[in-house]
């Protein structure tokens, strides 16, 4: 199966059940849902050339044209296309498939054939394929039509229902096995992708370990700061130099994976001789969050080219002085949303008079803002209002991360450049562009934990 996955899923964990022989399996769900892909990922991994596929809907040729990979699933004569033969012929050409041991056969629509029958006909038909199945070394998958619950959910081995739903107006696919007889079911959901016409899973999140992280310089013009990878690139079009990118994180979401794709970025433009500012989340101790890039670069590189900004004391922490121009930390002790701008800006300032080309990027999460002027939002809102504009007028850039219910976060998000919504289905870490507008995307750890996969949920 082509994805990234860290651990094992459930698609893979079907076919391993399958390839025992013997077993059947029920595949559910409306129409667009995923089921044939799924059914083809299995003739294929199972099957390794010798599955045979019943097809009661779609022509060989039709087939061919919407999975062009086929030919290296599913020869022509393994294909058999009954829809225009009776029940009894239909059946006939099964019995004796399976009487000939293939790996795996697959019938696509069952459905479409028990229509043909009486209900007492479709189940004494369901009771002899099972039994004719088990006692066979052939696996047999029925791909159904209906979500209904029928007489043949209590025949088969295992079931599974592919679904769609909605994020925000955007497709998001999902797995979900209801029975799995005899094994456990470590994932009951799944989040799926049919992206090129295959299956692909995606990863269940997993704390990265930074300190793994390294650094390929991704290519970019003098007008934008890459994100670190191709894929974000090509997305969002990185981050434009004077514009404000917003990554905005819903209440289960880790800060992490917008570690992932902000530090990306940052340790692009550090590996570029640029200067970074960078305000890590409320109670971080900012020391230990600059040690995990070491393995990206000497640890006197970070501290030449990065600001740390704190403004709460944090305890156990020694904090050079916060007038020093080289300490990597600058801890801002104020009250005042106009005294901490100007104070941020003269870090900035310091940092843009170093920086190669003069190109300062920032990666601030903004709970520490919030945290500490809690009862003056309306006045810091309208401060960072204005260190946007400002910064634009420099041509830096800032990466802001905030929480989906954040005060600020609603009164910054129009005058945002591009707008990224990271959430959580099913353990699964989903990205989506609200500015601009993009489908979902699953956000796949590598092991370079600052170039997430991101794989499109279509």
């Amino acid at each position: 199966m082509e994805n990234s996955a860290l651990q094992p899923n459930m698609v893979d964990e079907l076919a391993d059940y399958l390839r025992q022989g013997g077993r059947t399996l029920l595949i559910k769900g409306l129409p667009g849902s995923g089921k044939t892909t799924l059914a083809l990922h299995l003739l294929n991994t199972v099957g390794e050339g010798r599955g045979i596929y019943f097809s009661s809907r779609v022509s060989d040729e039709s087939m061919r044209k919407q999975f062009v990979d086929i030919h290296r699933v599913l020869s022509e004569k393994n294909f058999i296309d009954t829809r225009l033969d009776l029940a009894e012929n239909f059946l006939g050409q099964v019995f004796e498939s399976i009487r000939k041991k293939p790996p795996i056969v697959v019938l696509d629509s069952w459905d479409a054939y028990a229509k043909k029958m009486s209900e007492i006909e479709r189940l004494k038909t369901e009771e002899v394929l099972i039994t004719l199945a088990t006692s066979s070394e052939s696996s047999l998958v029925f791909v159904g039509e209906s979500i209904e619950h029928t007489n043949l959910d209590f025949l088969v081995d295992a079931i599974v229902e592919m679904k769609t739903m909605e994020l925000d107006g955007r497709l998001v696919r999902e797995m979900i096995t209801h029975k799995l007889r005899g094994k456990p079911i470590w994932r009951n959901h799944e989040v799926i992708s049919l992206h090129n016409a295959k299956m692909h899973t995606m990863d269940v999140y997993r704390r990265p370990d930074f300190t793994k992280s390294r650094i390929t310089l991704a290519e970019e013009d003098e007008d934008v700061f890459s994100l670190g990878t191709s894929q974000l690139n090509q997305l969002f079009g990185g981050v434009r130099r004077g514009s404000m990118f917003l990554i905005e994180l819903s209440a289960d979401a880790p800060f992490e994976l917008a570690e992932s794709i902000g530090m990306g970025c940052v340790l692009n433009q550090l590996a570029r001789e640029r200067r970074a500012i960078i305000v890590p989340p409320s109670g971080v101790d900012p020391i230990l969050f600059l040690r995990k890039y070491e393995s990206v670069m000497p640890w006197s590189n970070l501290t030449e080219r990065v600001r740390m900004i704190v403004f709460e004391q944090l305890h156990g922490l020694v904090v050079p002085e916060k007038d020093s121009e080289d300490s990597v930390v600058r801890q801002l002790t104020t009250d005042d949303p106009q005294q901490l701008m100007a104070s941020i800006f003269r870090v900035w300032g310091g940092a843009k008079k170093r920086s190669k080309d003069g190109g300062v990027i920032g990666f601030i999460d903004m709970s520490q803002f919030e945290t500490t002027f809690a009862t003056k939002m309306d006045y810091l809102t309208e401060l960072t209002a204005i260190s946007i504009s400002r910064l634009s007028l420099l041509r830096d850039s800032i990466i802001f991360v905030t929480s989906e219910g954040s005060a600020l976060k609603q009164k910054i998000q129009p005058v945002s450049d591009v707008h990224v919504k990271i959430t959580m289905k099913h353990g699964v870490g989903l990205l989506y562009g609200v500015k601009p507008h993009t489908v979902v995307y699953g956000l796949n750890q590598s092991e370079n934990p600052v170039q997430p996969v991101i794989t499109p949920i279509i």
